[in-house]
């Protein structure tokens, strides 16, 4: 689950010996919407890809209930890939919805506003497609 705070934009490449399975995948560089902005890559694994930043990380607003976001995969076509996404709060299942990633156009349906949560998904999908293709 990784930080509902956390905007993905690139894929990490690095040395490191792969976590068993992280949130989004791939390990991501971004941007954090807590304020902090330039990330150390330590605590940008442990925190910002990893989840559950409230009470580790000091930039995660301690009164923020929505604490990280779960994807998977439900069913794919040759156009599209169909995800749940839930949303946790204090480390509970509170809200979910399916989303729709067309593959071609690289973009989801129903378009989301948040940009974290839309990048998210978006790097969600890219790293489940390149896994799938590595087989």
């Amino acid at each position: 689950m990784p930080c509902p705070l956390f905007e993905p934009i690139a894929k990490v490449i690095s040395g490191r010996v792969p976590a068993p399975r992280l949130p989004l995948i791939n390990e991501f560089e971004g941007i954090c919407h807590a304020g902090e902005g330039k990330i150390d890559p330590e605590h940008r694994f442990h925190y910002c890809n990893r989840g559950n930043a409230k009470g580790n990380c000091a930039s995660f607003p301690a009164s923020m209930a929505l604490t990280a976001i779960r994807f998977s995969v439900t069913a794919r076509t040759a156009s599209a890939l169909t995800v749940v996404m839930v949303e946790e709060h204090n480390h509970w299942p509170s809200a979910w919805r399916t989303i729709d990633f067309m593959i071609s156009e690289k973009r989801v349906t129903p378009e989301i506003s948040d940009v974290c949560r839309r990048a998210q998904i978006l790097r969600f999908c890219d790293s489940y497609l390149d896994k799938q293709d590595e087989r």
